[in-house]
């Protein structure tokens, strides 16, 4: 048993004994600490030359760890040794290769991803055995890394285990666990700490940026422009891709603000110019427009109220706004956005507005062949919505396709061959859009609040839209395709990127709908990480800045991790020193707290499913 970097309740005596080989060794009495001995390192490197001639290559690593290793900082006399092998649980490969050296297994661990710790004399040596990659290894350092850089909780690590230590204790393990407590609030302020130093890392190393459900709000637009390295917004509203870059515009360009029109003739005109660097995925937005052009001419839904039905062009086209698209305001921001351009703005030209958007050589026509459903970039997943177990592989109409690859290439030929029905005004024998498909592929399941079938409109979140992660067999057969990140919007996920980690995966959800601060955040992507850049409105009214570079394979990080007692996701540390926790609450209510690296010691950190 040994020191814990993370949260965990004391160690009982039939846990001790449970995982001990032999009995253990009492103490009954107090710590015995020293002054810190410059021989220390020494002593290790003769210990990590004896355990490199015994295992040779299987030993992956060999780190001198613990307050052994901390010029400064007291400690008891033995060398604590980290060395990480293949597989940890495979006993046999090493244990016998050291017990030769004369080392000997104390401790089993299996729980506590496979540690295994033997025992060296002379000098006395604790010898920490874990599988390559392992969490413990990665926080372990961090933990030796932080204490020799700073003074400040070096000497509150001191001063804790000097009062600690004088204290009587049954066994070593004891005075171990009384430690949690001090070195979880220590290990806070360094994660904390290399999050915001990692952030330093320039964005301008990235080459994709990603933006989503802009929704016609223009800040939105501007603010993710701004000190951009990859994406400007020059005068005469030309967008422009660094060469190099590609631009992942995730959907919804619609709906929400007075700039609609602009937005995606911005858009469009930069997917004409820098087609290879532009890609746009189509959100639920942006397609059920298709249906205006027979509800508005004769073939009103459904269920809409005789009295609607009836009624004039504008009436209707309110109701269907408001009652099936989620955009209560689109027909009032088109009439401003009208008006601000000097065209004519009556409800009548709100109408045809949307209508010639359609038609030939139509603004949203035009914006819509140019979209597409799914993009894949080296080791990352775009679409708008989501992916389940029904959606991967699954093309309307035609058999489940194995590949993501080829299920990626035969969705976004689907859609295109739906546009071009669209285009032709083609009907089926029986009379029906022969565009219908792509209509009911963008909407919900009736009767659901999504559509698990479809990439646009699934949701990455629960029914309160708390970021959730994909089941564990999907995920394992995305990576077992190369896919280890899933970018998506749709879903508001409060006013900066949620990040959402799992083993060797993660998701990213970006639409900052419905949040409490004005403009967009900044998402870049590459194989390795994603870097994060944006703002936040705590509950208290404080705005903060978010900002962080995270490694993919950084299975230390707290960020993308949720609160077991909580609910609440880490999204990132904040420019103010604390951490910014988010909750997605009923009623598209959200709960954005900041909280001090010292209130995240102790807590249990697990996956958000």
């Amino acid at each position: 048993m040994s020191d814990r970097n993370r949260a965990k309740e004391p160690t009982t005596d039939e846990e001790l004994h449970a995982a001990t080989i032999g009995a253990p060794t009492e103490v009954n009495g107090q710590i015995l600490l020293v002054a810190y001995d410059p021989e220390w390192p020494v002593l290790f490197a003769r210990e990590a030359a004896k355990i490199r001639a015994a295992l040779g290559e299987r030993a992956l690593m060999i780190e001198h760890a613990g307050s052994t290793s901390v010029p400064g900082l007291m400690a008891k006399p033995i060398i604590d040794i980290i060395v990480a092998v293949a597989d940890s649980s495979d006993e046999s490969a090493y244990v016998p290769a050291l017990e030769s050296a004369g080392y000997q297994l104390r401790i089993r661990e299996p729980e506590w991803e496979q540690h295994r710790l033997l025992k060296g004399a002379h000098p006395e040596v604790n010898m920490h055995v874990f599988s390559s990659g392992s969490r413990e290894i990665t926080r372990m350092l961090m933990m030796r890394d932080w204490l020799r850089a700073n003074e400040a909780d070096r000497e509150l690590y001191a001063a804790t285990k000097r009062d600690l230590a004088s204290r009587t204790w049954k066994y070593v393990q004891n005075y171990a666990d009384a430690k949690t407590t001090v070195i979880a609030e220590i290990m806070a302020r360094a994660e904390a700490a290399r999050a915001t130093a990692a952030a330093e890392t320039s964005k301008a190393d990235y080459s994709v940026a990603y933006l989503t459900d802009v929704e016609g709000i223009w800040e939105k637009l501007t603010s993710f422009c701004q000190d951009n390295p990859l994406v400007s917004l020059e005068p005469g509203d030309r967008l422009t891709v660094r060469p190099g870059a590609t631009f992942v515009y995730g959907g919804d360009a619609i709906d929400r603000g007075a700039a609609g029109r602009r937005l995606m003739r911005v858009l469009l005109e930069a997917w004409r110019r820098q087609p290879s660097q532009v890609v746009m995925l189509a959100g639920n937005r942006d397609i059920n427009k298709l249906r205006l052009m027979r509800e508005l001419n004769g073939f009103p839904p459904s269920r809409a109220p005789a009295e609607v039905r009836a009624a004039p062009r504008p009436v209707l086209l309110r109701w269907i706004f408001e009652n099936t698209m989620g955009a209560r305001e689109a027909f009032a921001f088109r009439q401003e956005e009208l008006t601000a351009n000097g065209l004519p703005a009556s409800d009548e030209a709100v109408v045809d507005s949307f209508l010639e958007d359609l038609g030939p050589g139509g603004l949203l026509r035009d914006y819509l062949v140019a979209c597409r459903l799914v993009h894949r970039i080296g080791n990352t997943l775009f679409v708008h919505g989501g992916v389940h177990e029904h959606s991967v592989g699954h093309v309307p109409s035609r058999a489940p396709i194995e590949g993501v690859d080829a299920w990626a290439e035969a969705l976004n030929r689907w859609y295109a061959e739906q546009l071009e029905a669209f285009i032709e005004w083609r009907f089926d024998s029986e009379g029906l859009p022969a565009w219908e498909p792509v209509i009911a592929y963008q909407a919900p399941t009736p009767g659901d609040r999504i559509n698990t079938a479809s990439v646009v409109y699934g949701r990455m979140a629960d029914e309160n839209n708390h970021p959730t992660l994909p089941s564990q067999e999907l995920v394992a057969r995305l990576t077992r395709e190369g896919i280890h990140r899933l970018v998506v919007g749709h879903t508001p996920s409060g006013d900066s990127p949620s990040v959402v980690r799992g083993e060797d995966f993660e998701l990213v959800l970006a639409d900052n709908s419905y949040g409490r601060v004005e403009g967009a955040s900044q998402l870049f992507v590459r194989d390795d990480s994603v870097y994060v850049e944006g703002r936040a409105k705590l509950d208290d009214g404080r705005l903060d800045q978010v900002r962080f570079q995270l490694s993919l394979k950084d299975s230390a990080s707290f960020i993308g991790h949720q609160l077991l007692d909580t609910g609440q996701l880490v999204k990132g540390p904040l420019e103010s020193g604390g951490w910014l926790l988010f909750r997605a609450l009923p009623q598209r209510r959200i709960e954005q707290l900041s909280a001090a690296p010292a209130e995240l010691a102790g807590r249990s950190l697990g996956p958000a499913r």
